[in-house]
């Protein structure tokens, strides 16, 4: 079942879930998928074939005997379950080639060749199996079946293992891949100039797992050491720090809680992802401690900011609960953490920072504006609402109409290291397994679905003659349609009647006529090991099925596109297909609910507050979120769904900024837009370390977000003009 598909099953199986319904391209998908998840393939190679055989021995052997681990092959197991199910059939079995022979009538290359096996010294043909099989069709059939399913060069080896689908992740992450390199380490030891490339999903999890974990303790330490710097800079003492400290603390631990309490688990890109978070409820302290008079206590503060920070922190829940309904598990993880974040530090900001005399009492931060500050506010402020308005609808029709020229392809999210990359190569350079391709044959019976792998079968024989394809694996194999089965049974018949025949009947016992012929059904595809059973594809019940075929060896310039048009029954299965169409899917709809949820908002600020004073507040985050997908792509950064997911984030930070400015008291203008400037550097801040994340999809919404707090803090000025004697 390898097929080369490991590498992208591996970085994206965390990412989207299974679906529990879909049509059986879908279905076939997510088997591949889960067979190719447990699989890791060895390459083995060594200049001496007797060293090459012995290590090849050596290393089936040692991981036979590891808990939970399975060589995938056709081993005497394998040949066993399968001569039980082909016994009553021998005399009706024959290989394609063999097949072509009989109805080309090449008769006398049978009949010799048959004679020759007989009198081979090491034929193992007893009387009871040429009684019933007098031409030998099954032990070629046999040899064919054995011969194996992806070609190797001549000095390399594949070798397949699995990994129990029964152990933990613990389990494999901790003993099964551990034991495995120890066994690697020691045949490698024993053998000089033997070379072992081996990888495959588990390994690339295992890898990709450290990376995000490694990637949260960077962000996380980094982005706590350069918020306290900033902190102590602008407040020039020590007990905002604490604080502020406190407020992202509480918001951490209550966000990580809640995943866990709805998940069960939190993904480690979610927890790299949730580290960002303190760049977000950070500015909740920055607010409150930038907003503190001498003259007054805490507790007013907190009162005084209450409105502005409600307003705020609802907005931005708005925007992470969007990801919630993404339909993809990682982006719901982030969406509980960070919305619980959120309320946990906004609480902590309104009901417990006030309470703790030790902060309370600190004095607030100098309301002076350095001078390039004043003219970027005062230059903003004369700019025209309206006139942002105009960009925002310019901005929404390139969006939709797919100016930006968004990339939806899975392949550009994979996680690259040396170690991938090097694995890759290997695969590519010495097997055939990577140019594997996958159609689906779809039918109403299994019989019906039989016969018309074998009509694939009759149709590209002549590209596996010209070596454009070498093969193609298939149920039909194994379990030839009753179809064929007679055609084969008659066809030898006659053969068997023929003058050149003559030679062969004459030193064969009794020939056996009866064959009963094999009638596949649901019972006997599941008895078949699971290397063959997996390619069968069902719904349940009466719904239509299918068998998937793998084409082997295939040509990188064979276009199978043709074969859907020339066999309306056939349909690719491509993994990477179906992501991709996913992540279309998911990136138009969270395009419409962004543009529905500007809308809302706008709409509601607009009742709320009248009609020009709502789109005053809430053009700037609209604003900011348009730009930041404009700006990403100007520069080369993928639009895709995360792409559109991390807008949602510009977009609810944008209205932070825009609240905390439009809800300050008029002698409270200038803290309020110190707060958002300092906000926003501590954002930049920590998703910017994102955007240079080895993961790429941390990468590209840490790089969208940055670009649009620019743009968010650039223009929010334009929020802080409030009508004279209104209140939030």
């Amino acid at each position: 079942m390898y097929t080369g598909q490991t590498r992208l099953v591996s970085d994206l199986a965390s990412l989207f879930p299974q679906s529990n319904v879909g049509n059986l391209e879908s279905i076939a998908a997510e088997q591949v998928s889960n067979k190719t998840s447990k699989q890791i393939v060895f390459l083995v190679s060594h200049a001496e074939p007797e060293n090459l055989t012995k290590s090849v021995d050596d290393l089936k052997s040692g991981l036979t005997h590891i808990n939970g681990i399975t060589v995938v092959g056709r081993n005497n197991t394998y040949f066993s379950e399968i001569g039980k199910i082909h016994q009553p059939a021998i005399g009706a079995l024959a290989n394609y080639k063999d097949y072509r022979a009989l109805k080309d009538g090449k008769s006398r290359e049978l009949v010799e060749r048959s004679l020759m096996s007989l009198y081979a010294p090491a034929s193992n043909v007893n009387s009871s199996l040429i009684a019933r099989d007098p031409l030998g069709l099954y032990q070629e059939y046999l040899n064919d079946l054995a011969s194996g399913s992806a070609a190797t060069e001549a000095d390399y080896r594949t070798i397949v293992a699995e990994i129990d689908e029964n152990l933990s992740v613990d389990d494999v992450k901790n003993t099964s891949l551990r034991v495995i390199d120890n066994l690697v380490q020691n045949i490698q030891n024993e053998h000089s100039d033997l070379k072992i490339e081996y990888g495959g999903a588990p390994y690339y999890s295992q890898k990709i797992a450290e990376i995000s974990k490694s990637e949260a303790e960077r962000i996380t330490m980094l982005a706590v050491c350069g918020i306290i710097i900033l902190l102590i800079l602008v407040f020039r003492s020590i007990k905002p720090v604490f604080g502020a400290l406190l407020i992202t603390s509480v918001g951490v631990l209550v966000g990580a809680s809640a995943t866990v309490l709805f998940f069960g688990e939190i993904h480690l890109i979610a927890v790299a992802f949730g580290a960002s978070l303190v760049g977000v409820v950070v500015d909740y302290a920055i607010h409150f401690y930038t907003a503190r008079r001498l003259t007054e206590t805490s507790k007013i503060t907190a009162n005084r900011i209450r409105a502005g920070l409600l307003y705020g922190t609802g907005t931005s829940l708005v925007g992470f609960l969007a990801l919630a309904f993404s339909g993809v598990n990682v982006l719901m993880q982030i969406a509980v953490y960070s919305a619980f974040g959120l309320i946990g530090a906004a609480t902590c900001v309104l009901y417990l920072l006030p309470h703790l005399t030790g902060i309370s009492k600190t004095a607030g931060l100098t309301t002076k504006i350095p001078e390039f500050l004043k003219f970027h506010r005062n230059a903003m402020n004369r700019i025209g609402y309206p006139v942002v308005a105009l960009f925002c609808l310019l901005m929404t029709g390139a969006i939709v109409l797919d100016y930006l020229d968004p990339i939806d392809d899975v392949r550009s999210l994979r996680v690259t290291t040396p170690e991938f990359s090097k694995f890759e190569a290997a695969i590519r350079d010495h097997s055939d397994a990577s140019s594997a391709r996958m159609m689906l044959v779809k039918g109403d019976t299994i019989e019906q679905i039989l016969q018309r792998e074998e009509i694939l079968q009759e149709f590209l024989w002549k590209y596996i003659q010209n070596d454009t394809i070498s093969d193609l694996w298939r149920i039909s194999k194994i379990i030839p349609s009753v179809k064929f089965q007679t055609e084969v049974s008659d066809l030898s018949t006659t053969i068997l009647k023929s003058h050149e025949a003559k030679p062969l009947m004459a030193v064969i016992p009794q020939q056996d006529n009866e064959i009963e012929f094999l009638v596949a059904d649901a019972q006997i595809i599941s008895s078949l090991p699971s290397a063959i059973s997996v390619l069968s594809v069902f719904k349940g019940g009466s719904n239509p099925r299918g068998h998937m075929v793998i084409l082997q060896g295939v040509d990188p310039d064979f276009d199978t596109a043709f074969l859907m048009d020339q066999f309306p029954w056939v349909s690719a299965v491509d993994a990477a297909q179906k992501y991709t169409e996913n992540l279309k899917k998911f990136r138009i709809e969270a395009t419409y609910s962004l543009l529905g949820g500007m809308a809302f908002l706008t709409l509601f600020f607009m009742w709320k507050k009248g009609v020009g004073t709502g789109l005053q507040i809430f053009t700037v985050p609209m604003f900011a979120a348009l730009s930041s997908l404009v700006l990403a792509a100007a520069i080369g950064i993928n639009i895709n769904f995360f792409a559109i997911m991390a807008s949602f984030l510009v977009l609810a930070l944008g209205a932070d900024y825009s609240l905390f400015q439009f809800a300050a008291d008029e002698d409270d203008k200038d803290p309020a837009y110190l707060a958002v400037t300092y906000s926003a550097m501590s954002t930049i801040l920590v998703f910017g370390l994102l955007a240079f994340s080895k993961i790429p999809v941390l990468q590209t919404m840490g790089s969208v977000v940055v670009l649009g707090v620019i743009m968010a803090w650039l223009f929010s000025p334009i929020s802080d003009v409030k009508p004279e004697g209104e209140n939030l």
